[in-house]
């Protein structure tokens, strides 16, 4: 029984589209945030959202600050940094949540 072989080969063509995305999904990624941070800084500042099709809100998300675990475990042992880390604030974090409702061009009919 022979082997067969498949020759494929990866173009510059698809590595340059590749590089192409990658720039685009950075450049959107960072506009996505700065535009979801305002926005939520304007909601938790009282602004309402326009009537439509989109409903925002801001939802927050509590998590435990965990940058110094790693010292306190290395300097004070892992029971001591746990102890501390159960009986340590939650940190709420502000998050904008984004429900799209379908729209119906029977409603414009409607009335």
């Amino acid at each position: 029984m022979s082997e067969t072989k498949i020759i494929a080969e990866v173009t510059q063509g698809e590595l340059e589209e590749i590089a192409i995305h990658r720039r685009e999904y950075s450049w959107h990624k960072k506009e996505l945030e700065r535009m979801e941070r305002d926005a939520v800084h304007l909601l938790l500042a009282g602004a309402a959202v326009e009537d439509g099709r989109f409903v925002a809100k801001v939802t927050f998300r509590s998590q435990h600050s965990l940058s110094w675990k790693n010292v306190v475990v290395r300097e004070l042992g892992e029971e001591f940094a746990l102890q501390e880390w159960r009986n340590s604030r939650l940190i709420k974090i502000p998050r904008l949540s984004l429900t799209e409702h379908p729209y119906m061009p029977l409603w414009d009919k409607v009335g």
